[in-house]
């Protein structure tokens, strides 16, 4: 990855503006790709797809919420923050494969 492809990076990667070193920010733009890569294929979007409607979209009744969206007064601290550490991986794939996305476009 040369200069100029470093200054493409965006926000917190670009070290130009955050101090990244040049080879984490390789590596993190290439693990990007990857990621891209394996859910842009038509099994990796429906890996994708699952996982959001599972932890994102899906219902989390009995879990954390009631069926009318109340915090479950049952859910223990641990549990909301497990189900918000599923969400979050979700998210970080999501967002390193648009980010891989507009570096290529």
């Amino acid at each position: 990855m040369g200069e100029d492809d470093r200054s493409q990076l965006p926000g917190e990667f670009n070290e130009k503006k955050k101090g990244v070193p040049p080879e984490i920010a390789q590596k993190i733009l290439e693990m990007d790709v990857l990621i891209a890569k394996t859910f842009s294929t038509q099994a990796g979007k429906k890996v994708l797809k699952w996982l959001r409607d599972q932890y994102i979209d899906g219902p989390v009744e009995g879990y954390v919420v009631d069926r009318n969206g109340n915090i479950n007064a049952d859910a223990t601290t641990f549990q909301m923050y497990q189900r918000e550490g599923q969400r979050i991986i979700i998210k970080n794939l999501e967002m390193r494969m648009k980010r891989a996305n507009s570096i290529s476009s």
